[in-house]
């Protein structure tokens, strides 16, 4: 009877202590899960701000690319009326030099 005891009261123990150690485990796997969601909620969080910025870093590369295309639109009209321009000053100094010619011509 007191070895029937013994080994009831044993059983009890190891119960109770099988009973601690999974609710130390239910514990930690509740934490964990909590653990789990919040990095889960960050990493959306983060995603949607690296999202963002990719947009505004594409929106803000087309600006500069129009900005280029205008730049080179503008300097090819500059470039057009500087070989303009050269082109009436040869014209004049043609001119000029034919005016000069034939002045010389009359003397």
């Amino acid at each position: 009877m007191e070895e029937l005891k013994s080994v009831s009261s044993r059983q009890d123990m190891q119960k109770q202590s099988t009973d601690k150690e999974l609710s130390s485990a239910r514990e930690e796997l509740h934490a964990t899960a909590a653990e789990l969601k919040a990095a889960r909620k960050t990493a959306a969080s983060e995603s949607i701000v690296l999202h963002e910025q990719v947009e505004v870093a594409k929106a803000e590369t087309r600006r500069v690319q129009d900005d280029l295309t205008l730049a080179q639109a503008n300097h090819d009209t500059i470039r057009l009326e500087l070989a303009n321009r050269e082109s009436d000053l040869n014209g004049l100094k043609a001119a000029l030099e034919e005016s000069h010619a034939s002045q010389a011509a009359e003397l």
